[in-house]
């Protein structure tokens, strides 16, 4: 099984819906040592290893996704991201996981230098209030992907 850890955008339901055309399992969890930033001109985060037993990330496992659906998402978090081995606790028992640690991938912001991560990334601030926008961008670019099959 292949987890997926999602943090950002990709918490929204809509926003995987638009790129996959349905909307997988996603049980919550919590990464921790890693600190969730926004990216600068952007309404989406990035995250950073963070210090040790200070630094937390909630988000969800996404579990279920078919290799077509991990070729887009890898598509859509492209060369500004990481793919990054990761452990994920859930707390809360759920009907697609039971509670612990588990193995998962995350996509962790690859740093450019002279463009630090200064400002914290929250969801419903940062995030929702542009959500139609993002849904149109998030729509045309699964829209690009002619190489990728639709399920």
């Amino acid at each position: 099984m292949t987890l997926h850890f999602v943090y950002g955008s990709l918490m929204s339901p809509e926003v995987v819906k638009e790129l996959l055309g349905r909307i997988p399992p996603q049980i919550p969890g919590t990464l921790f040592g890693y600190t969730r930033w926004r990216v600068p001109d952007q309404v989406y985060p990035g995250i950073l290893p963070g210090p040790v037993g200070k630094s937390e990330v909630p988000g969800f496992l996404v579990k279920d996704l078919l290799a077509s659906e991990v070729e887009i998402f890898d598509a859509f978090e492209g060369d500004d991201y990481i793919k990054t081995p990761v452990t994920i606790r859930v707390s809360e028992a759920s009907p697609h996981l039971h509670p612990g640690e588990h193995q998962a991938w995350a996509y962790v912001w690859k740093p450019v230098p002279g463009q630090p991560l200064v400002e914290h990334w929250d969801y419903e601030k940062t995030f929702l209030p542009h959500l139609e926008d993002y849904l149109a961008s998030s729509r045309e670019f699964r829209d690009s992907l002619t190489h990728i099959p639709r399920p």
